[in-house]
């Protein structure tokens, strides 16, 4: 057996020096490689539209970029020729701390399914299928705009724009290019580039539940999964096509790493998954740094004071190794757009501390709108009870009020340091966090009863959660999993529309509308090969001299941000040269599309 694991030590010890040297032909080739040589071969991502970044100055940086990449890989083939039984050494500890994990997990989850009470098991398979069926019902639904912009701008055009092209904070890379492998394999169609988040989704209820059994207890975690299960924010993200549910997903992973990690700091295997789901998700997009400064927090606060410093130790060594590996991955990024492009993004902008003292309350309300969307006024009321006694709970128990101030340093450090103001969507991370203190309320007002009644607390915790597994399902059925403050970015007949202004389009004629709607009709319309000659984009200020070579322009409105006022039209005025606008067909969600048309 121990033949069999140095032989396979060796392969693997061969195959990485096969790699480097691979990696560094491959690199000498883009050194030498001239510029009309590598223009011609990156446009061929595009031919009908050839890239503009690619310049003779950009040519240069890139250059200069292989050069160092190229003697980092010397400096380590000659560290791997010099230090070649080390290196074995580390590669036989790995494999032998991944058997064993694996070992572990196995046995784990034996010894979960043999003694566990049968009638947990059967909620617990209730619940989880019930939110993969609840994810299956809305993941071919109408595509939302942000969505809807992700796809046409960066998974549907090329590689090249995957992995670089970072214009707007849309581009959540590693997401993306999930989305694109999916898209060229399985071909168009909105569950197909949805699917990495939908696998997500799902992956997510398994590490919701197992991050509230090991931090808290199995009743807290039974009560917590059936009240999020079939949340609207999970259901939502887990069938959006954007990357905060893939950051969700590293958030609880990592809270699950260093829970193991305070047992054991010394394994090589779990320090590196770290580094690797960390990295990964600020790959995914930079807000992952949010749900990574809590970890850091809880990190601190867990070893006391005795061993601050030792972890304050660790912690910056982790951090130097993950933003080295972020850089890396985001070197495409950097090159092409700056590293501004990263760490500037012009719809977070850092407030004045006056300003976020004024808008705090504001924000809150929305966060919790949020966290709680889909339920009533009077519900919310009980929940903030409920949330109450959790966190109450927390803050005097000396297991779990570590991660409660953790919660309280990372919004403090958000708000009153860096002085931003997230959106609440970046906040889905939370959203486990948030509603293990209500179910922690929950549990304890469940127990209070039990102690009085005499009755054991594990059917009272079974019995809450199937009822309420059946209600917040109830309630996101009824809501259609949307989320009530994004419901203006969708369009439920978007792909109507199109297909109804498609049968009466012609040559000379145009499609205005504006945002939000634009991203849902623009991407029916590249759906239903339309060319974007057709489409114009209206916002504020923006010049209509195009419009004016039109002989006709559809018009797309809906009350609200998209009302006929909002494209500078009235009943009864439009562009100069044309008729007033006319009323062509009306559809759902208030949607009414207008005709103006060329005065001969």
């Amino acid at each position: 057996m121990n033949f069999f694991k140095t032989i396979m030590n060796k392969k693997i010890y061969f195959l990485s020096v096969f790699f480097l040297l691979c990696t560094l032909a491959i690199n000498i080739w883009f050194i030498f490689i001239s510029f009309e040589t590598l223009k011609s071969y990156i446009d061929l991502f595009r031919p009908e539209k050839p890239y503009q970044f690619f310049t003779n100055e950009y040519h240069f940086y890139f250059r200069a970029f292989s050069i160092l990449v190229g003697l980092i890989l010397v400096f380590l083939m000659i560290l791997l020729q010099t230090k070649t039984n080390q290196y074995l050494n580390i590669i036989k500890i790995l494999s032998s701390e991944i058997s064993l994990l694996i070992s572990k997990s196995k046995e784990k989850a034996h010894l979960f399914l043999q003694n566990e009470n049968k009638s947990y098991l059967y909620i617990i398979i209730f619940v989880f299928l019930g939110g993969i069926i609840f994810r299956l019902i809305y993941l071919d639904r109408p595509i939302f705009h942000d969505e809807a912009k992700t796809f046409y701008a960066f998974v549907s055009k090329s590689w090249v724009d995957t992995v670089s092209n970072y214009y707007v904070p849309n581009n959540h890379v590693f997401h993306s290019i999930l989305s694109r492998i999916c898209f060229l394999l399985l071909g168009t169609g909105e569950w197909v580039f949805r699917l990495p988040v939908f696998i997500s989704g799902c992956l997510a209820l398994i590490l919701c539940y197992l991050y509230a059994r090991s931090f808290f207890n199995k009743n807290v975690a039974i009560i917590l999964l059936a009240l999020i299960t079939n949340g609207i924010p999970l259901v939502s993200y887990s069938v959006n096509a954007r990357g905060y549910m893939l950051i969700t997903c590293c958030f609880l992973s990592l809270l699950l790493i260093v829970k193991e990690l305070n047992k054991n700091s010394t394994n090589i295997v779990l320090c590196v998954s770290f580094v690797v789901i960390s990295s990964i998700g600020l790959w995914t997009a930079p807000v992952m740094a949010i749900p990574l400064l809590f970890v850091f927090y809880w990190f601190l606060l867990e070893g006391g004071l005795a061993n601050i410093f030792v972890r304050a130790k660790m912690s910056f060594v982790a951090l130097l190794l993950i933003g080295s590996l972020t850089v890396i991955l985001y070197i495409p990024v950097i090159l092409r757009c700056g590293i501004g492009a990263l760490t500037s993004n012009p719809y977070v902008k850092e407030q004045t501390l006056s300003t976020v003292l004024r808008s705090l309350f504001l924000y809150f309300s929305q966060y919790w709108d949020f966290l709680t969307t889909g339920y009533t006024s009077s519900m919310s009321y009980v929940f903030i009870l409920l949330f109450f006694i959790g966190a109450l709970y927390h803050v005097f128990n000396s297991n779990s009020k570590n991660l409660f101030l953790a919660l309280i340093l990372s919004f403090g450090s958000v708000f009153f340091i860096l002085k931003r103001l997230p959106f609440d969507r970046t906040l889905l991370f939370v959203y486990p966090v948030f509603w293990t203190f209500i179910a922690t309320g929950i549990y304890y007002i469940l127990r209070f009863v039990s102690n009085k009644t005499g009755q054991n607390i594990k059917t009272f915790s079974l019995t809450f959660s199937f009822v309420a597994f059946c209600y917040t399902s109830f309630i996101c059925l009824k809501k259609n999993a949307i989320i009530d403050t994004h419901r203006n970015q969708t369009c439920v007949e978007a792909e109507k529309i199109v297909s109804d202004i498609q049968k009466n389009l012609k040559i000379g004629n145009t499609i205005e509308t504006s945002t939000p709607l634009a991203g849902p009709i623009r991407y029916y319309l590249l759906k239903n090969n339309l060319s974007e000659e057709f489409f114009y984009w209206h916002s504020n200020g923006k010049d209509k001299s195009h419009l004016l070579q039109s002989d006709k322009v559809y018009i797309i409105t809906r009350d609200g941000r998209n009302s006929l006022s909002s494209y500078g039209y009235t009943k009864s005025f439009s562009l100069a040269g044309f008729s007033k606008p006319k009323l062509w067909k009306q559809y759902q969600n208030t949607v009414e599309v207008y005709i103006i048309e060329k005065v001969l």
